[in-house]
């Protein structure tokens, strides 16, 4: 028993190897909901790069937010000032 590359799926091998699907550019299993995805031209993406991916994009986020809570915190303490 292996699991898809791409997205952790458990491949039964045995059923993988009448109609499973192969990735040319990672060279490992993959299932049939990702030989979908790759054949829609979005090649190769495996699952690390997913999570890494994820990562990244939440530590923007917190960036941003915590930008914006500054900023906020800025903007109300003048409001108060000014009155």
């Amino acid at each position: 028993m292996q699991t898809c590359f791409h997205c952790q799926a458990v491949l039964l091998m045995q059923q993988w190897k009448v109609n499973g699907a192969w990735c040319g550019k990672c060279m490992k299993p993959i299932c049939d909901a990702c030989r979908e995805t790759a054949l829609r031209c979005l090649g190769c993406e495996p699952f690390l790069k997913k999570i890494e991916q994820y990562a990244e994009a939440q530590m923007r986020f917190r960036e941003v937010l915590s930008g914006w809570r500054g900023w906020n915190r800025a903007h109300r303490t003048l409001l108060t000032a000014g009155r």
